[in-house]
This record gives C-alpha cells, structure tokens and sequence, in this order.
C-alpha cells in the first residue's frame, strides 16, 4: 500500500494526496498494442513453469512482475494490502490454486515504506465512522458500521523502538510463521519471506 503524505503538523495521513490529480490512461489502447506485439499465449495453469505463488501488497509500486522480470505463467501474484498471509481472500485462492495445480513455494514479500506501517484497526474504525453521514442517498451510512467491525484490517503491530525495517522484517517473520502452520497449506509447499526496497529495487531474504 501507498504511504500518503503528512498534514500541515507534520502528522503521517494514509492515502493519496488530493494536491495529486490523477493521470488518464489508455488502458484499452494499451491493451490492442500489447496483443498485436504478443502473439504467443501461455499455456494452461497447471504448466506454471515455477510453481510458486507470491503473497504482497497491493501497492502498485511493488510489482514482482517488474521486479523480478516475470514472463506470463511463472507465478501466481496474490495481493491485499499489507501483503499479509491471514487475509481470507488470499487463503482462499492459494487454497484453490494447490487443488488445481502444482504449488512448490510461496513468497511472502513485504515492501519498504508500505501504508500497513501506518493506519491501526481503531485508525480504519474512525475512518469510517467519520464518513457516515445521516443525509447521505444510498445505503452506506446502513451497511458500513456493520462491516468495518466484522473486517480484519491487519495492519503492522506496532512496538515501541523498532525500525520501519525491523517491523517489516517481524511482519514477514509472522505472516511466514501464520502460512507455515496453517491447516489449509500442504506441509510439502515451502514458505519464504521476503523484503522489498522500493529505494534500491532489490529483494533479499528474511530469516524465518
């Protein structure tokens, strides 16, 4: 996830700035050009060539598919924000994905400078609350409540004297520790960790 910015104290807020307008993209022609150059289409899914699966953020500056220069069929890219391994979307999938294919590895890789570091479920809660208003047309102001308290948000714990790089690195120790010993995940399928630089673009081990 991305980090936002800070207010006028100087006090970190998660999100994107409003000073930053978004920039159109041509997704559609972007598309046609990349169909055209690319005629070759990948195989069906089980003949991933690694037969790996990476868990990360959804922050689209932690792209493994660049970082690592992935062709089309290597892996298999999960994300939810934080990158973390209890999200139940992404047990779902890799759920699926052992019962459909084979899965030899899973990557879980947590990235420097991630908005996980910086919003806590109380944060999210508030959030929330705040934008429900009682003039409001649809019916959120109903349904959000409800759902804000029945959604894990599973941001970064917090302690007191850590680095953002030992957070990180302890995020991934337990995230690995959590997939490593859930019931869903077969024993034979090796889990790593991983941390992302997004300063220098590379990748090294975490020790779990």
């Amino acid at each position: 996830m991305s980090d936002g910015s800070t207010d006028a104290h100087g006090k970190h807020q998660v999100g994107r700035t409003e000073s930053l307008p978004a920039a159109p993209f041509d997704f559609e022609a972007a598309n046609r050009e990349y169909a055209r150059e690319n005629q070759a289409r990948p195989g069906d899914l089980t003949r991933r060539r690694s037969q790996t699966a990476i868990i990360t953020c959804v922050d689209s500056r932690c792209s493994p598919e660049h970082f690592f220069q992935l062709p089309e069929n290597e892996t298999i890219c999960l994300r939810n924000g934080g990158g973390r391994t209890a999200d139940m979307g992404t047990l779902r999938s890799l759920t699926l994905i052992q019962l459909t294919s084979e899965l030899k590895e899973v990557m879980v890789i947590h990235h420097k400078n991630c908005g996980a570091l910086f919003y806590t479920e109380e944060w999210v809660r508030e959030q929330i609350a705040k934008s429900v208003t009682n003039d409001s047309q649809d019916h959120y102001p109903l349904v959000a409540p409800a759902w804000v308290n029945s959604v894990p948000w599973l941001g970064f714990n917090v302690r007191k004297g850590e680095t953002e790089r030992e957070r990180l690195e302890r995020s991934v120790q337990e995230d690995v520790v959590f997939l490593r010993n859930h019931p869903l995940l077969k024993p034979t399928v090796r889990v790593t960790g991983w941390y992302y630089n997004l300063s220098t673009g590379i990748v090294e081990l975490v020790e779990c």
